[in-house]
């Protein structure tokens, strides 16, 4: 659960966005169409095409997808997910480095 927090702030602000393959990001961002994923050979065509592209038919799209986000929701969820951990009281032994 990595939630990157920088790409729902730059969508906001109206900015294009172009990411590598971090998986929060292209299952959820990548996969609304509203984030570009590139790598390092494909970054320049990416670019290109991110600086073609109206920012005005992306913003409703963006506002729709990030009109359920917000800080307390992602607190909320991280809570749960803590509270769920306490609650197991699983303890995951420390890895010892050589």
């Amino acid at each position: 659960f990595i939630s990157p927090t920088k790409t729902p702030e730059f969508l906001a602000a109206g900015l294009p966005v172009i990411s590598t393959a971090i998986v929060d990001v292209v299952r959820s961002y990548g996969a609304a169409g509203l984030v570009e994923i590139a790598d390092g050979d494909d970054l320049d065509s990416k670019l290109r095409s991110l600086l073609l592209r109206p920012r005005e038919m992306l913003l409703p799209q963006v506002d729709a997808y990030l009109a359920d986000m917000s800080w307390e929701r992602t607190w909320k969820a991280m809570a749960a997910h803590i509270e769920g951990a306490y609650r197991r009281k699983k303890v995951v032994p420390l890895r010892r480095s050589a």
